[in-house]
């Protein structure tokens, strides 16, 4: 059936890199004309992480949905902790690579976000920015039917991002006690 990205918006990866490269030079855009309204300048790490955090976005979405082929109907599960019980009960290590590999992929937005955003090292900006984000990916795959839609998704990453946040404010308190 092919790729989202093929079907829906025409695009090959040269045309993806192009546009991550655009995004990236908005958000330096976006710094520097802060910098200049607020008369501080940005520290110049914080645009390599907001790269990073623009190829992350892309991975992620090319994980979870732009590389998927579309399938033949709608796929929900409303069910909460529903992978847990199957893991729990059937042993089911398929299921616990999925859940693990859904809170592992949601770690570095725990990270990055706080790292590139004054507003995200506020815990509820990260966690809800993540939640949405998380919930948008599941909603999309509903949607283009290219995968389950579920709640334990959404929990799975959410946890994911609450792990990276405490990662990184970890980090940053060590820092500072040695500075």
């Amino acid at each position: 059936m092919g790729n989202i990205i093929k079907r829906y918006l025409d695009l090959d990866y040269a045309e993806v890199l192009i546009l991550v490269v655009g995004i990236y030079l908005c958000y330096i855009g976006i710094l520097r004309y802060k910098e200049r309204k607020q008369g501080e300048a940005a520290p110049r790490i914080r645009y390599g992480f907001g790269l990073l955090f623009i190829v992350y976005i892309v991975f992620l979405l090319e994980l979870t949905l732009l590389n998927r082929g579309m399938g033949l109907e709608y796929r929900l599960e409303l069910e909460m902790f529903w992978s847990y019980k199957k893991v729990i009960l059937e042993h089911d290590l398929e299921l616990r690579t999925q859940i693990l590999g859904n809170i592992i992929a949601f770690l570095p937005w725990g990270i990055l976000l706080p790292l590139i955003s004054e507003k995200a090292r506020n815990f509820r900006v990260t966690i809800l920015s993540a939640f949405f984000m998380s919930a948008g990916i599941e909603l999309m795959q509903l949607i283009f039917k290219c995968g389950l839609c579920e709640l334990d998704d959404v929990m799975n990453n959410t946890l994911g991002a609450f792990i990276g946040y405490g990662i990184i404010m970890i980090i940053g308190r060590i820092w500072k006690k040695k500075a």
